[in-house]
Parts: C-alpha cells; structure tokens; sequence
C-alpha cells in the first residue's frame, strides 16, 4: 500500500510547528528580527501565513456546527 507523499508545503509546514512548539523560544524577539532584520516581502509572507492558518482554523470551526446531522 502506497502512502500519499508529503508535498514541498506539508513539509514545511512541519518545520515550521516543530520551531515554534519549541517553549524556550522567544517568539516575541523572533517577530521584532523577522519585523527588522529582513527584507519586507518576507515579513508579509509571513503575516500572509499567519492569517491563512487563523482564516482556515476559523473555516474549520464553522463547519463543525454547521452540520446537518
């Protein structure tokens, strides 16, 4: 039986949650470098993930009470 490869986007995703669970990061300190030490589009690639993910966790408790059965 095959298993479905991960796509280039499921394998960053991954990495992505495996730093930030990290709980001895200083997330705050990683958003004030990200806001000053790098170029402007990669600050809003990241706003545009961060709001993609609340956007499709919201969607996703819609659907849970908006069911028929």
């Amino acid at each position: 039986m095959k298993t479905k490869q991960k796509t280039k986007e499921d394998k960053v995703a991954d990495k992505i949650v495996d730093l930030v669970n990290d709980v001895t990061l200083d997330l705050e300190e990683v958003g004030k470098i990200i806001a000053t030490g790098y170029l402007t589009m990669s600050y809003n690639r990241v706003i545009l993930l961060a709001e993609a993910a609340a956007e499709e966790r919201e969607n996703q408790s819609v659907r849970q009470f908006n069911t028929l059965f």
